[in-house]
């Protein structure tokens, strides 16, 4: 399904990512920067992060690598200017839930 074809069936919908956004830089700034072969959209990862961030304005990063931590990893500190960035944690599902309820 298309990212479009989701965004029709409900306006309201809340995108929630969680994961590390630790990787190479190249797999996220480089066209067809996918590790996988046979993804080669001929668009660079962090484009299409952003065609999601507009597509879903509702939008969270839950990230496990501690916040002290972030600074260090450029691919952090580019996903983190898409997407909100909350800590994995009970405080940050807090904060994440509360910017997610925001209309």
């Amino acid at each position: 399904m298309r990212v479009t074809e989701l965004s029709r069936l409900d306006p309201e919908t809340r995108l929630i990512f969680v994961g590390d956004a630790s990787m190479a830089p190249y797999e996220l700034m480089a066209t067809d920067g996918s590790i996988y072969m046979q993804e080669r959209s001929g668009k660079a990862s962090v484009e299409q992060l952003k065609t999601l961030a507009e597509t879903f304005p509702h939008n969270v990063w839950l990230n496990p690598v501690p916040t002290r931590m972030w600074s260090y990893t450029h691919t952090i500190n580019a996903i983190s200017q898409i997407f909100p960035m909350y800590p994995l944690s009970l405080d940050g599902l807090e904060q994440a839930i509360t910017k997610l309820m925001e209309k």
